[in-house]
């Protein structure tokens, strides 16, 4: 090397020691705060057991908590759990009215106990099938704290329980207490199946591997890493199969899973549709009163004399600055208020309206809502305080059957009607006719995809004796494929029902999109070998050098940053593109970096991979 090129190198490195000190007092010094990344394994067992998590959930009034497992499907924040983990499958209640529940989530090195990190609250859920699908809604220890836009979770593949046979092997994952709160691993073989209801399909496989309390809700995977099953220890024990422990088969779960990540929604009372696009609200929900997050408590149609405030829960999506939402509420026909609401800034999320009565009762009777976005009415809804029991459908109360269609006409009709549908459809409709109706009655509308109960809502009648109407079921992507079922009662009264298909007819697992390759690993002391908690690992953005950075350390040159933990373990915030080529930097305080230029990630390589650095002081 010539004397030139060791001076420039030297002006380099004495650069970088710079740039620690930059990014640790610049905004980047976040990243040393406890990390939400975390590593992922060299092969798929580490990858299952990284995308296993701690489940822990409050108890209203009382001590404690419910602890089980659970198993993230989806980078998004989605994660599969015993429904008897967050609730009482004999009852159908959860545990605490907000439905939330903590998530712990795995250290880098699968060796010590799980950090507890997010908040999940409940998106879909079976009593009678023992599953609930968690979504990550928030932080352990800052509730207001944005949610970072890389979860850095791992997501578990989902696998074809059908293809499970007698003699498989089986790898059951989870946090059973037995021995530690630290994630456990146990092997055995599929030792049978077991058809409760004699359908000719099997709601459970039967297992030798070793399945304890606190394993509801976790993984089961096959010798390729996939998910095919949940351990559902401690609710399906039973003194005549001893030893032998039950597996839920995915397959079961499949449109629960699907339909919480679809966001799968739906409209009644014969109301607009919230649009695909477009500044829109969609899953209003009435209740007289709701937690610290805004979510409703107890919601329904009916609620008793003496509430002194009724509350509108809702969702909304691409709002924009200057977006007008114009909401009207009414007692028996009369409007009592009406108001708008300009957003100040763009954005979507959830809120809420109430109507209230200076924190008086507010007087029985029927109320209604509309709400109107940019002058266009996207909800009407009702409710009735006090009053009569919800009147009983008579012998004169008829119901037509249903039509299925894909869409709206002008006219309120059915455009593209039919009971198949091509599959990416963002909502199906289901018109019908109605006579002698009453108003104030209580209806519901069930969905079912795949024979599943994924969507249930009830609304008090107000459309009058005689007309026609209808409701709809619809997801901001896509709807799953599937068959799907449409219930309709009156009170308790099933009055029609009718079914139709998307794509191929049933549902099928989620797919993992490769979206790089993640990396993570240990920076360590190059002579004592521990860990250098806050060491700084920097990838630059492809065609920028460690040369070119050096210069001021523009953080918008910065394509990903990892910072170590207090034993060194370090994952990159976000996942490298393929088929580029990248300069990293590692960094750490009182160490001498190292840099490369000019490292390829590959079409081929591996994920996640694993590496690891030695520093030199200096």
């Amino acid at each position: 090397m010539t004397k030139q090129k060791m001076k420039q190198k030297m002006k380099i490195m004495s650069r970088l020691a710079l740039a620690l000190v930059v990014l640790l007092t610049g905004t980047l010094v976040t990243a040393t705060q406890p990390r939400t990344a975390q590593a992922v394994g060299r092969n798929e067992l580490q990858r299952a057991l990284l995308g296993t998590v701690r489940v822990a959930v409050a108890l209203d009034g009382k001590n404690g908590y419910s602890t089980g497992s659970g198993t993230v499907v989806s980078d998004k924040g989605y994660v599969v759990t015993n429904f008897h983990v967050v609730g009482d499958t004999k009852t159908g209640r959860f545990y605490n009215s907000q439905r939330v529940a903590a998530l712990a989530i795995n250290q880098t090195n699968l060796r010590g106990m799980p950090t507890w990190i997010y908040t999940a609250r409940v998106v879909q859920s079976d009593p009678k099938l023992d599953v609930a699908i968690l979504k990550i809604v928030g932080l352990v220890d800052n509730e207001k704290a944005a949610l970072p836009a890389n979860l850095g979770l791992t997501v578990v593949p989902i696998g074809n329980s059908d293809d499970v046979q007698i003699g498989d092997e089986v790898s059951v994952l989870g946090f059973p207490g037995i021995g530690g709160d630290t994630v456990t691993f146990t092997q055995g073989r599929i030792s049978g199946f077991l058809d409760e209801d004699q359908d000719s399909e099997s709601e459970w496989f039967k297992t030798d591997a070793e399945v304890n309390h606190g394993n509801s809700g976790g993984l089961a995977v096959n010798d390729a890493g996939e998910m095919i099953g949940i351990p559902t220890a401690g609710y399906s024990d039973r003194e005549d199969i001893g030893k032998i422990s039950l597996i839920r088969p995915v397959k079961l779960a499949l449109p629960l899973i699907q339909a919480a990540l679809k966001d799968v929604g739906g409209s009644g009372n014969g109301t607009t549709a919230p649009p695909a696009s477009g500044a829109r609200v969609s899953n209003v929900r009435f209740a007289t009163a709701i937690d610290r997050n805004g979510t409703p408590v107890s919601p329904g149609s009916r609620f008793s004399s003496g509430a002194t405030a009724v509350y509108a829960t809702f969702s909304f999506a691409d709002f924009r600055k200057g977006t007008q939402l114009v909401y009207a509420w009414s007692l028996d026909g009369k409007k009592v208020v009406e108001d708008t609401i300009v957003a100040k800034s763009a954005g979507s999320g959830d809120d809420w309206l109430s109507v209230a009565n200076n924190s008086k009762p507010l007087p029985d009777g029927k109320y209604d809502l509309t709400m109107q976005v940019d002058g266009k009415e996207q909800f009407r809804g009702s409710f009735v305080i006090g009053g009569a029991a919800s009147p009983s459908p008579t012998g004169a109360t008829t119901w037509s059957a249903i039509t299925f269609a894909q869409g709206l006409d002008k006219s309120n009709k059915p455009a593209k009607p039919g009971t198949q549908f091509a599959s990416g459809i963002q909502e199906a409709y289901a018109f019908w006719d109605f006579n002698g109706t009453p108003d104030g009655a209580e209806w519901t509308r069930v969905w079912y995809l795949d024979d599943q109960e994924v969507l249930r809502e009830s609304d008090s009648w107000s459309q009058g004796a005689k007309g026609s109407t209808w409701v709809s079921i619809y997801s901001e992507s896509a709807l799953p494929d599937g068959t799907y079922k449409l219930e309709l009662y009156l009170g308790d009264t099933l009055l029609q029902n009718g079914s139709f298909a998307v794509g191929e007819g049933s549902v099928t697992a989620p797919v993992v999109t490769d979206e790089g390759v993640q990396i993570f690993g240990m920076i360590a002391d190059a002579d004592t070998g521990r860990g250098i908690a806050g060491a700084i690992f920097v990838v630059l953005k492809p065609g920028v050098t460690i040369a070119d950075w050096s210069k001021d350390f523009a953080q918008d040159k910065i394509y990903a940053i990892g910072t170590a933990d207090t034993s060194g373990n370090y994952q990159l915030d976000k996942p490298l593109p393929r088929e580029q080529t990248y300069s990293m930097a590692i960094l750490a305080k009182n160490y001498r970096p190292v840099t490369d230029d000019g490292i390829e990630v590959t079409a081929d390589m591996e994920s996640p991979r694993e590496i690891n650095i030695s520093l030199s002081k200096g």
